[in-house]
């Protein structure tokens, strides 16, 4: 009853109640589309547009509670299957998202009523850009559901990530909203909205030129080495109801015992593609995320005989293991081994990211530093899948002079693709290469400007390999020497415009300010203090 006495508040600054919701209508499909698992690049920005034309236009106490609702429920439907987290959960916290979007949302529209000019439009885009910056590095999921992911493979427009991070993308996206929503309150009168207009598409045009030049003069003039990633499915050994028990409930000892010489045929099988690819001129060879299995009392009988093999075979040989631990506080060590041609193992990385759910409550934790080796084909790091979803975990590897990060990792059907396109913009922020080597999920590399150099999809596949001539040097990039910058002077940009508000007396412009006054001038109201007699809302037509 509430929101139906909202929808039919009269007000000047309000459309009718129909069309209202329509607007909320198609932002609802718009945003269902725009990011996640059905993604379709061009339904983010018009999802956006959208919404904030149903916040800015629609009674306050109808618009809080109708956006939080509808930001959850198409959160929810995009992300379906892709999070692993009790519906329950999942429904509270994209509720709480979305109430804290909807605040977002109402200091948008109140600026937009109290400030007459063009700047207000980047308070929306540099608020959100610089709330999801800071929540990124606070919560579990790190950049997931992210706008800006959606334009995977528009590579101009994406070379911006290198200045800003993928944080410059996303607000160039929410800054369409925005900009549209200024130019749609001002009738789209080409002389009221020109100017803006000009300077809006001068940045965005300007970033995609200067994008496509970094492209074009980018080349592949450094050397480049052959790299093989190896994959063989685990579902015949550990299906996923099965690793899940393994993980969360106790098991007696001859469950274990029964597990051996499962392991031990699976290992033997990545050895023997080991051999093989190597024997074909891989120069480096990494295995997708915990695609050999051992338990605890084997683990050294594994590594000496990858020592064999990488010192037999000339290689460097990235050992992703899932070491398994029958007792203890920890089930499971996600962990990369590197062993060198030598034969000498350079180090151990334990996964540091944890996917929220049964991995991260029953595995152990790595400490998140980056290690690196200097081979005769550039110097390597490493991230272990969820690392990658953390764009300041895995700037390391700008700082520590990496060339190429190997990304052992495991998906499943429902973020696959979008899983392993996200780690584009690593590559692109970072300068380096990354090789994504993907169980049950995408195998992507894409070098330092987003470029996709090699992929295998694991349900199109038979032979479950990707091979990719590899770019031996990185380079340098804005964001890998500055970091978070960009969100740093979002927020102090967002701080000074609603400084600027607060200064502002609403009525300086007329009824409801700014962008409100120049729309009932361009309507004809007649009076900034009085209510038409006419206004649709009051009469609850469209």
């Amino acid at each position: 009853m509430v929101l139906i006495m909202g929808l039919s508040e009269a007000s000047p600054e309000h459309d009718p109640p129909a069309r209202s919701l329509a607007w909320l209508t198609l932002a609802f499909v718009g945003l269902c589309f725009g990011a996640g698992r059905w993604e379709v690049p061009v339904a983010s920005p018009l999802g956006l547009v959208f919404l904030v034309r149903f916040f800015r236009h629609t009674p306050p106490r109808v618009a809080v509670p109708l956006s939080t609702v509808a930001l959850a429920a198409s959160a929810i439907i995009s992300s379906w299957g892709m999070n692993p987290s009790p519906l329950p959960s999942l429904v509270a916290t994209y509720l709480m998202t979305g109430l804290l979007t909807a605040a977002l949302l109402a200091v948008d529209r109140w600026l937009a009523r109290r400030l007459d000019h063009f700047v207000a439009t980047l308070a929306l885009p540099a608020l959100d850009v610089a709330l999801v910056a800071i929540s990124a590095s606070a919560q579990p999921f790190g950049t997931w559901g992210l706008s800006a992911y959606a334009l995977f493979g528009e590579l101009p427009l994406l070379q911006t990530a290198s200045l800003t991070g993928v944080w410059g993308v996303e607000f160039l996206l929410i800054w369409v909203a925005t900009v549209a929503n200024w130019a749609w309150d001002r009738g789209f009168d080409p002389a009221r909205v020109r100017r803006g207009a000009g300077v809006f598409a001068a940045i965005v045009l300007g970033l995609s030129a200067w994008g496509g030049w970094r492209l074009n003069r980018s080349g592949l003039s450094a050397p480049t080495a052959r790299v093989a990633g190896i994959t063989v499915d685990t579902q015949g050994v550990l299906p996923l109801p099965r690793l899940l028990a393994l993980l969360s409930e106790p098991q007696p000892p001859e469950t274990w015992e029964a597990l051996r010489p499962r392991f031990a045929a699976l290992n033997d099988r990545l050895f023997a593609l080991t051999e093989r690819e190597a024997r074909a001129g891989a120069r480096v060879v990494v295995w997708s995320e915990g695609n050999a299995a051992v338990l605890a009392a084997d683990e050294a009988a594994l590594l000496a005989r990858a020592q064999a093999a990488a010192r037999e075979l000339e290689i460097e040989l990235a050992l992703a293991v899932a070491v398994w631990h029958p007792t203890g506080p920890h089930r499971l060590s996600n962990k990369v081994l590197w062993v060198r041609p030598t034969g000498a193992l350079a180090w151990e990385y334990l996964k540091a990211r944890p996917v929220p759910g049964p991995e991260a409550d029953h595995s152990a934790r790595g400490d998140g530093r980056m290690r690196t080796v200097d081979t005769a084909v550039g110097r390597y790091g490493v991230a272990i899948c969820f690392d990658g979803d953390f764009p300041a975990q895995l700037r390391q590897a700008r700082a520590l002079g990496v060339d190429v990060v190997v990304s052992p990792s495991q998906d499943w059907p429902a973020i696959t693709p979008q899983h392993s396109q996200m780690i584009a913009f690593r590559a692109i922020e970072d300068g380096v290469t990354y090789f994504r080597q993907t169980n049950r999920g995408l195998s992507l590399v894409t070098d330092p400007w987003g470029r996709t150099l090699g992929r295998m999809d694991h349900f199109a596949a038979s032979d479950r390999v990707l091979v990719a001539q590899v770019p031996t040097r990185g380079v340098s990039t804005v964001y890998g020497a500055l970091g978070d910058w960009f969100p740093g002077v979002c927020l102090l940009g967002a701080v000074a415009l609603v400084a600027q508000g607060l200064r502002t007396h609403p009525r300086r412009s007329g009824r409801g300010g700014g962008a409100l006054a120049s729309r009932a001038r361009l309507d004809g109201a007649s009076g900034a203090d009085d209510t038409p007699p006419g206004d649709a809302w009051s009469r609850g037509g469209s």
